[in-house]
């Protein structure tokens, strides 16, 4: 099993190369000039990879989300499905207004939004739901998020299942 932990590159005065230090491992304390470079993942040889920042909650069938092998959700069964939802609009695409006043948007054939949830209390908040290769994915979610997830993964005969493979239930909450 791989392991992956969540860091930082940093650099740090009077060292040739970046080092890389590890989020939540206390022995290692930033010098006073160390300087943040980027937020990375580091693998177990110690390599890093770019972190995109945030974290995405999976609608799945497959023992594992990320498996390339096992039952997957077809992209008719997930547009059937949030077309008999009347609370999730199959858009195709998401757009957001960035902060220099340029639009950013993402065609994606499998991504709804689902038009009840109440977060943030604004009306400019969405909840995207995005299909991808075989699981319907969401960034970030929070506890309604997570229920509607539920609810939508039970009509798939699918579970909810995290980035670190944690599974969620019903009330949102981690239940392995």
């Amino acid at each position: 099993m791989e392991f992956f932990a969540d860091g930082f590159l940093a650099n740090v005065p009077g060292r040739k190369r970046s080092v890389a230090i590890v989020a939540n491992r206390p022995q290692k304390v930033f010098e006073p000039d160390c300087q943040i470079v980027d937020n990375v993942t580091l693998d177990t040889n110690y390599g890093y990879r770019r972190k995109t920042m945030g974290y995405d909650v999976h609608i799945t069938r497959k023992e594992n989300w990320f498996d390339k092998c096992g039952p997957a959700i077809a992209l008719d069964e997930w547009k059937a499905l949030t077309q008999s939802d009347p609370h999730m609009r199959l858009d195709g695409y998401a757009s957001a207004v960035v902060g220099d006043g340029h639009v950013l948007r993402i065609d994606s054939a499998g991504l709804a939004v689902w038009t009840a949830y109440t977060g943030g209390g604004g009306s400019d908040c969405n909840a995207w739901f995005d299909f991808r290769q075989g699981n319907v994915v969401v960034k970030n979610p929070d506890g309604e998020i997570l229920r509607k997830m539920w609810q939508l993964a039970q009509l798939l005969e699918a579970k909810v299942q995290g980035d670190e493979c944690e599974v969620y239930g019903a009330d949102g909450h981690v239940i392995l």
